[in-house]
């Protein structure tokens, strides 16, 4: 049982350390922090977001774009527009909670001229 403790104890000490370094991870450069600002102001206006919206979306809009940022990085090709689709839809999802449907359906009507996704550029041979 003791031995069980230890790994409970150990795996539990692992993940703990893991999450800090994912939140070290998820704090944004000046730069992305500027951009994340102008990204929430355009939404703020564009879907007529309340106050306590606007804190909400603001945090989510943050979480995604340095996940995104760290995707963009890290992968390439079409693995990367993959993950980022991907993440995209999930980006979707939480945003989903947070809005009305009226704001929701402005939302995705909206994004792809304020949040791009990438395209993929392949070299056609002959």
């Amino acid at each position: 049982m003791n031995r069980f403790k230890q790994i409970v104890s150990t795996a539990g000490l692992l993940l703990a350390f893991l999450l800090a370094g994912n939140l070290h991870a998820q704090v944004p450069t000046v730069t992305q922090d500027s951009i994340i600002n102008s990204l929430t102001q355009n939404y703020t206006e564009k879907l007529v977001l309340t106050g306590k919206q606007e804190v909400i979306f603001k945090e989510k809009l943050q979480t995604f774009y340095l996940e995104k940022e760290q995707l963009r990085q890290e992968m390439k090709g079409e693995d990367k527009l993959r993950a980022l689709y991907e993440l995209g839809k999930q980006e979707n999802g939480e945003m989903r909670d947070v809005l009305t449907q009226e704001q929701f359906d402005l939302y995705l009507r909206t994004k792809p001229s304020l949040q791009p996704l990438e395209e993929l550029s392949m070299k056609i041979q002959n």
